[in-house]
């Protein structure tokens, strides 16, 4: 995949995985600039920043 920059345009950095980054098919409707482009089929992805929250159960022993 090509790494684009946070305008939607071509850096000219490539990745074969984007690792610790989870990625959607971009949708215009409702993503910012695409962050990914497939170099064989030119579909656009968008990144998702995961943020996970672990938090103790008081409950737990």
């Amino acid at each position: 995949m090509e790494i684009l920059d946070k305008n939607g345009n071509s850096t000219g950095k490539f990745t074969f995985n984007a690792k610790g980054t989870l990625y959607r098919k971009y949708n215009p409707k409702i993503d910012k600039a695409p962050a990914f482009k497939d170099c064989e089929t030119g579909e656009l992805y968008s990144s998702i920043y995961a943020r996970i929250l672990i938090k103790k159960r008081k409950d737990a022993q």
